[in-house]
């Protein structure tokens, strides 16, 4: 092979050397400047849970025709509602003192219905709803009397009404001062009164309702700016409790 051969071998493998060096080179910065060329893609973020509308009319103060077949049974507290705060053209049967032992004892009137007593008046007419709040009352009775009779009551209601849901609606405290000067209206005490209501519930037909902690605060007393006797909220601020209950209605509880 001449010298002039030899030399276009040289240069032709130095070239194709370069062209490789210079290939590593370019892939070696494309490799490093773009680590993550297709990575994998991320899941999207879970969506904030919304609770569910079940029910459509049961909107406080527009479409409250859920309630227009409901009965409401309560002492002093839903003659409060009752005066201030109906819902639909629902049945009121609340009457001041009103307890689980008298339920079905008790005479009482409404604007829908003379006066008349509780099992009458379950025999007259068809409900849908029945809502009981009762308890505070009777928070001194022994937890086990008070249970058992409210249980008697329950079953009575079924019995006279038995295509309705039952809603029991747990006692919301009273003022700190107030429940200082009586033990039967203490904290703990109403939680004891409250925690055996709830267990009396099955959930379907029977239901209780948290209403426990309406017009108080973290403590669990009742804040002295919706109370002038310490126990019974001002008429001004009773579409609360309408309202909260068409919210919770509204979730399907």
């Amino acid at each position: 092979m001449g010298t002039f051969q030899v030399g276009l071998l040289l240069i032709g493998t130095f070239a194709l050397l370069l062209a490789l060096s210079v290939g590593n080179v370019a892939c070696s910065y494309h490799n490093d400047d773009n680590p993550n060329e297709y990575p994998d893609p991320q899941p999207e973020p879970e969506p904030e849970p919304v609770p569910p509308v079940v029910v459509t009319n049961a909107v406080y103060g527009q479409d409250e025709s859920f309630f227009d077949d409901a009965l409401f049974i309560g002492d002093s507290r839903m003659v409060n509602v009752a005066n201030y705060a109906r819902l639909g053209n629902a049945d009121y049967f609340a009457d001041v003192g009103m307890t689980v032992f008298k339920m079905f004892s008790t005479t009482a009137s409404d604007k829908n219905f003379g006066a008349t007593d509780l099992g009458s008046l379950l025999r007259s007419k068809r409900y849908s709803h029945i809502f009981v709040m009762l308890g505070l009352n009777e928070a001194g009775y022994p937890l086990g009397n008070l249970f058992d009779t409210y249980q008697s009551d329950l079953e009575q209601l079924r019995q006279l009404q038995p295509d309705a849901t039952i809603y029991i609606l747990k006692v919301y405290g009273v003022t700190a001062d107030v429940a200082a000067g009586n033990p039967s209206f203490a904290h703990s005490r109403l939680t004891a009164v409250n925690q055996g209501f709830a267990e009396l519930a099955d959930g379907d037909r029977i239901r209780c309702l948290d209403s426990d902690t309406l017009f108080c605060g973290d403590d669990g007393f009742m804040l002295p700016e919706y109370t002038g006797d310490g126990v019974h909220p001002y008429g001004k601020f009773a579409y609360q409790f309408s309202q909260w209950l068409c919210e919770q209605i509204t979730q399907g509880k």
